[in-house]
C-alpha cells in the first residue's frame, strides 16, 4: 500500500512543478498505444474486403483511410513526444533548480556554521595567548 502512496505523492509533485505534463504525457500515451490498432483493424478490414469479393472502389476507400490514419497518428505522436520531451526536461531543470536552492541554502548555513567556528576559536586562542602576557604571538594570533 506505500507504493501506491508513494506514486500518488510522485504525482502530485510533478503536478505542483508543472501542471500541463501530465495532460501531454497522457495524450502521448494514448496516440502511442492507439497507433497499432488502426493497423490491425484496417488490415483485417481488408482482408475481410478482399476475401468477400468487394469493389474496388470500397477496397481503395479502406486503403486511403488506413494511410491517412497512420500519417495523422504518426504526426500527432511525433508532435506530443516532442512536446511531451521538452516538458519533461523542463520539469528535470525546475527539480534540479529546487534541490540546488535548498542545497545552497544548507551549504550557507553550514558555512555560517564554519565561520562561526573559526571566529570562536581564533578568539579563545587570543584569550590564551593575551593570559599569558605575550603580546607578539597575540598579534599573530590576530593575522592568522
Amino acid at each position: 500500500m506505500s507504493n501506491f502512496k508513494m506514486v500518488f505523492k510522485m504525482y502530485r509533485e510533478i503536478a505542483r512543478l508543472d501542471k500541463q505534463i501530465e495532460p501531454v504525457a497522457f495524450s502521448n500515451a494514448l496516440i502511442t498505444a492507439t497507433r497499432p490498432f488502426v493497423n490491425i483493424y484496417y488490415t483485417a478490414k481488408i482482408i475481410a474486403l478482399l476475401t468477400n469479393g468487394a469493389n474496388f472502389k470500397n477496397l481503395i476507400a479502406y486503403i486511403c483511410i488506413a494511410v491517412l490514419l497512420n500519417f495523422v497518428f504518426m504526426y500527432a505522436g511525433t508532435f506530443t513526444d516532442d512536446h511531451y520531451q521538452v516538458k519533461a526536461n523542463m520539469l528535470f531543470d525546475k527539480e534540479n533548480f529546487k534541490m540546488a536552492k535548498r542545497f545552497s541554502i544548507q551549504n550557507m548555513k553550514l558555512l555560517r556554521t564554519v565561520i562561526l567556528e573559526i571566529l570562536f576559536i581564533s578568539t579563545r586562542k587570543q584569550e590564551q595567548v593575551a593570559g599569558q602576557g605575550s603580546h607578539i604571538i597575540c598579534g599573530q594570533a590576530r593575522c592568522l
